[in-house]
């Protein structure tokens, strides 16, 4: 299935398609509702098991508010920003590991954590681990994101606002909560992709396989956003460029906003390579 509002793509099947001129600031694609199946729940919701889970190990850095965080990781990784109470001058970075629980033995040396001051990067290295352990990320709010991670790592990102928010995994989850950047990306080839509040940004998210993405809110200037077999769910986007597209997988859209264009009429195509009752 293909939705977008920013040009025609070839594909066989149903076409319709809507000519609009924006006259007004904005105009307003209906709720259209192309199936009545929900998306899969995110599955980054705390268990009693990870609440018991005790800190192995702690860092607390100095760092620039504007560091970049680079981290690859065979597991799973949260990321909120510092409290500005507390830290008004956004100058420090925590990092915490949680243990594995049920007497597992970690080895600790494979964990690494280092600043690099004339880059302005935070190094986090956490390969052929436990997968079970979980690292906890208390960083600036400016700080840019690139993480990996490896086997079944999860990975949140929580109301964090930086130019660059990249995330890749290969079985685990991603769940994005309320997350401003100039560009948002996120590429998952086994796992579900969950965003909670609104995510700002040029915003690129991608599954593979049947994996899910369900997103509440989209805001920015351009959306890709697209699945292989599985379910595909956007709530709301405001944007000049959007493109939902799934293989074979449902799709749900609720409201699509687009905003003026300045040059010329905005088009708005629909294209059902598969209609799903």
């Amino acid at each position: 299935m293909f939705w977008s509002s920013a040009g025609r793509r070839t594909c066989v099947g149903l076409l319709r398609s809507w000519c609009l001129t924006a006259s007004p600031d904005y105009f307003t694609v209906p709720p259209r509702c192309f199936s009545v199946s929900a998306c899969v729940k995110s599955t980054m919701t705390p268990t009693q098991d990870d609440k018991k889970k005790q800190p192995l190990k702690q860092w607390a850095l100095d760092v620039s508010p504007f560091s970049t965080v680079r981290a690859h990781l065979d597991c799973s990784i949260s990321v909120s920003p510092l409290d500005p109470h507390d830290f008004p001058e956004a100058d420090r970075v925590f990092v915490t590991v949680h243990g594995a629980g049920g007497g597992q033995e970690v080895n600790l040396d494979l964990l690494h954590v280092r600043y690099d001051e004339t880059s302005k990067e935070l190094l986090i290295s956490a390969e052929q681990v436990n997968s079970n352990l979980s690292i906890e990320l208390t960083a600036p709010i400016k700080s840019n994101l690139f993480i990996t991670t490896k086997g079944k790592g999860n990975v949140q990102v929580k109301k964090m606002e930086c130019d660059i928010c990249k995330v890749q995994t290969e079985k685990g989850n991603c769940l994005l909560h309320s997350v401003k950047g100039h560009q948002v990306e996120v590429q998952s080839r086994g796992g579900h992709v969950t965003g909670v509040g609104t995510i700002h940004g040029n915003v690129d998210i991608s599954t593979c396989g049947d994996c899910a993405v369900d997103v509440k809110k989209l805001q920015g200037t351009k959306m890709n956003v697209s699945t292989e077999h599985g379910p595909l769910k956007v709530k709301a986007i405001y944007a000049e460029s959007s493109c939902v597209s799934s293989c074979s997988g449902k799709v749900e859209l609720g409201n699509v906003h687009v905003t003026k264009s300045k040059t010329s009429e905005v088009a708005l195509l629909l294209q059902m390579v598969q209609i799903v009752s």
